[in-house]
């Protein structure tokens, strides 16, 4: 017999991947938007980053696998860091087109 508790978490395996492949994902979107901004543009994208970063703690110090809220909490984040890969991105392709327009 496999004990209940065990079978409620087996039951539960394609969720937790699904949440897992998520914030994988998140993880890999902020690190690579803070590895590619350049020192001139983190100020610009800080108060973005700022609002990541508190949500995040929320996550960190709050929830759990069973915490009320968690799709929610990851949707937020996902749409969090989204927004901040979005600007990252602007600028850098102003930045692009002004060096090109410039050249």
């Amino acid at each position: 017999d496999i004990p209940k508790s065990a079978q409620e978490i087996y039951d539960q395996v394609e969720t937790f991947r699904q949440w897992t492949g998520k914030l994988d994902l998140i993880e890999d979107k902020n690190n690579t938007v803070l590895s590619t901004l350049l020192p001139v543009e983190k100020p610009l994208v800080q108060p973005y980053l700022d609002k990541f970063d508190a949500h995040i703690a929320k996550g960190i110090e709050q929830l759990n696998w069973k915490s009320p809220g968690i799709v929610e909490f990851i949707e937020q984040a996902m749409e969090d860091v989204q927004e901040v890969e979005d600007i990252a991105n602007t600028l850098q392709e102003n930045s692009k087109n002004v060096n090109e327009t410039l050249a």
